[in-house]
């Protein structure tokens, strides 16, 4: 076969001279590799400064915990989502509800100021475990459970091992069934061992801002993303170490909701799901057939995306207070 014209083939085997041209080439690629990991190193720094613990810090199993708790009464426990921490219920959610409850957020293990769990650290069932320590710590009792999307799948997992201490589990915008997000795959370059840790090391607080910018909009889709959201959006989660454990996390759910999905007919406790009409990250219809399956009360938020914590934020507030046991017992 004639090669086309203007093609030029090589041989495979690199002259001396092309050798030497790389060679050449490997300092400015370690300088621009070290200025990156000095960037990344500094928004970090810039990250935790800006946005410094606001709880309290207790170690169990050789592993630290954050978590903030305010307020007195029925216990109510608020557990996040992925790329996010506790800052998402902190301000006007704790405020709002810690008249009512005693409220209590952590972070989940690997986000905000708690540590990665040292072994499965993605696996919902794992940090559930990791949680549910926090709270016999805390003498928690009966409280009302609320995980939003992935916290969500760590709500559900505390609850089925809990059933007879939960007094009622609610969901918002849930992971619940095996779902399939295209951005996974960039997440799978945490298993590339020291090649994840140099690109982590140098490019995750420069590149991982616009990536954060485009998963917010479709957070908010199809509403607009509230004009001051970027000003007070907690920029921890860009963290080199919270991008890995995201990682861990979209790896390991859909088989840890496979098995978990099993034991949903088995749950004896009031479960609720709210979901916006418009969901882009979690497909609403499988929730809101799941719900009737199962006989869960089910709330479908028209023109919501997946943000309801925040675009649905007074209506949510009072099913919360609502649900109190003094309000709910015959």
């Amino acid at each position: 076969m004639r090669e086309a014209p203007g093609v030029l083939k090589h041989s495979g085997v690199f002259t001396p001279k092309e050798f030497m041209s790389w060679i050449l080439l490997l300092p400015g690629i370690a300088a621009l590799l070290a200025g990156l990991s000095l960037t990344t190193d500094k928004q970090v720094q810039l990250a935790e400064s800006l946005h410094p613990p606001v709880g309290q810090f207790i170690t169990i199993e050789n592993t630290t915990l954050h978590y903030l708790v305010s307020g007195e009464g029925e216990d109510l426990i608020l557990i996040h989502g992925s790329g996010s921490t506790l800052e998402s219920f902190s301000g006007t959610w704790m405020d709002s509800l810690s008249q009512y409850f005693r409220v209590i957020i952590p972070d989940r293990p690997g986000h905000g100021y708690s540590d990665a769990l040292h072994e499965q650290p993605g696996s919902p069932t794992r940090q559930a475990e990791m949680l549910d320590a926090l709270f016999q710590e805390l003498e928690v009792s009966e409280p009302i459970v609320v995980g939003m999307s992935w916290g969500a799948s760590v709500a559900m997992a505390y609850t089925l091992d809990h059933q007879q201490d939960v007094h009622k589990l609610i969901l918002l915008s849930p992971y619940l069934l095996p779902t399939e997000r295209p951005e996974e795959i960039a997440f799978h370059l945490v298993n590339m061992g020291s090649i994840t840790d140099l690109l982590l090391e140098s490019l995750a607080m420069p590149v991982s801002g616009g990536f954060r910018h485009w998963l917010v909009k479709k957070n908010f889709y199809p509403e607009a993303v509230p004009s001051d959201y970027f000003d007070n959006d907690p920029i921890l989660p860009q963290r080199p170490s919270e991008i890995r454990v995201n990682g861990f996390e979209l790896q390991a759910i859909n088989p840890e909701l496979q098995m978990m999905s099993e034991k949903y007919a088995s749950l004896d406790v009031p479960v609720t799901l709210l979901v916006g009409e418009q969901d882009q990250m979690v497909p609403p219809a499988p929730n809101r057939a799941l719900a009737v399956k199962m006989g869960w009360d089910c709330t479908v938020y028209p023109g919501a995306g997946h943000a309801i914590h925040i675009t649905r934020f007074d209506e949510i507030i009072k099913l919360l207070i609502e649900a109190k046991r003094e309000n709910t017992t015959p």
